[in-house]
């Protein structure tokens, strides 16, 4: 699809730093840019390039990009705050509390020119105006999982993982042994990791039970909490008639995690800009799509954000079946989104979908956070 510039909005309304945003009404002209999801973006405003050369911002340039459970998840509470608030300090805003303000002082970056009562968010752009309510949503859903929190997860060693899983647990563990070398790493599927030594150096597993029925998933992802995000996994295997089948995998555009109700959350980036995140609970050995969401301005510049929940049918896209064979469900017919194949997910088209606003989309963003794993490290030789 031919890219398409978007047109950043205004904040009509004022805003309290402790609450939701607003989502942007009015449109305001600007030079037209494209939409970036999950990473800093190249810019030719100096302002923007000395923010991404300085360690001191939490979320450098996250005023040209939508941020991703990634990109927080690794802070702590006071972190988050001061990464929320981090956005209203870099136009200028004085805060009331004590402590925010001295943090915001230290910083060499930091004007504060206009008092809280004064401030409106006019100032911000839409990126600006989601990436604050995610971080709200993000900040109130981990309250939440620390009332309820239930853990399912066992912590194992070489000797206790289930013996159906021995075979898979070798693979990992000779890979190890061998510095996850181009060979052991592409035995079990995860070629990419080699590229980075600092991966190599973290790669661990855990088991637990994600579908409730009594018997574990062997999970390998790293202890790197803050590279990843929390959750995150590179590879999920399950069992089915006794045997180890892998469910997940991840590779350079396609991440997993592991969220705190046991659902797995997928999430795509594809060479167009367009970005995918899709919910998805393990039933009878397969995946099953619960919800999904689409991020893709070619299709709408001002609102470019789709959803979807598996309750509903999607009609009129192509899809094909277990066999290879090509269904086309023309509009009289309709096709449930959880039956859709997870390797398939991101080929459904965002015509199909519901466009939502950017409050919604960001509720979806965070309706599954990523769990807590502890996960353990394969053996590896003593130096």
């Amino acid at each position: 699809m031919k890219g398409i510039g978007v047109r950043l909005l205004a904040i009509a309304a004022a805003v309290i730093v402790s609450g939701s945003l607003a989502v942007p009404a009015a449109a305001e002209k600007k030079e037209k840019t494209h939409l970036q999801f999950g990473g800093n973006s190249e810019n030719d405003d100096w302002e923007f390039n000395r923010q991404a050369e300085d360690n001191q911002y939490f979320l450098p340039d996250a005023d040209t990009y939508f941020i991703t459970e990634q990109n927080i998840s690794w802070m702590d509470d006071d972190q988050l705050v001061l990464a929320r608030n981090e956005f209203f300090a870099r136009r200028g805003r004085k805060f009331s509390t004590k402590w925010i303000q001295e943090y915001f002082d230290k910083q060499k970056w930091y004007h504060g020119r206009i008092a809280e009562k004064r401030f409106t968010a006019n100032l911000f752009n839409a990126y600006e105006t989601a990436n604050v309510n995610f971080i709200i949503n993000y900040e109130n859903k981990r309250k939440e999982k620390r009332k309820s929190k239930v853990t399912r997860i066992r912590f194992t060693g070489p000797n206790e993982v289930s013996e159906e899983y021995n075979s898979i647990y070798n693979q990992y563990n000779d890979a190890a042994l061998s510095g996850w070398d181009s060979e052991h790493s592409s035995a079990v599927g995860l070629r990419w990791i080699v590229d980075d030594k600092d991966i190599a150096k973290t790669m661990s597993y855990t088991c637990m039970d994600l579908d409730g029925d009594g018997k574990d998933e062997f999970i390998v992802g790293s202890t790197d909490k803050k590279k990843f995000g929390e959750g995150a996994v590179f590879a999920v295997y399950t069992l089915v008639d006794g045997a180890p089948k892998r469910l997940i995998q991840s590779d350079g555009n396609i991440s997993y995690y592991i969220c705190e109700d046991n659902q797995i959350r997928r999430e795509e980036t594809s060479d167009d800009g367009r970005w995918t995140i899709g919910y998805f609970e393990l039933r009878d050995g397969s995946l099953e799509c619960t919800s999904l969401l689409v991020m893709d301005e070619n299709e709408n510049s001002e609102k470019p954000w789709y959803a979807l929940e598996a309750e509903q049918k999607l009609q009129g896209f192509e899809i094909t079946d277990e066999n290879g064979a090509q269904q086309n469900t023309d509009g009289t017919e309709a096709f449930n989104l959880s039956k859709v194949p997870e390797d398939q997910i991101g080929s459904v088209g965002v015509e199909m979908l519901n466009n939502v606003t950017y409050e919604k989309a960001s509720e979806m963003r965070t309706a599954h956070t990523g769990e807590e794993l502890e996960m353990v490290p394969f053996t590896v030789e003593d130096d």
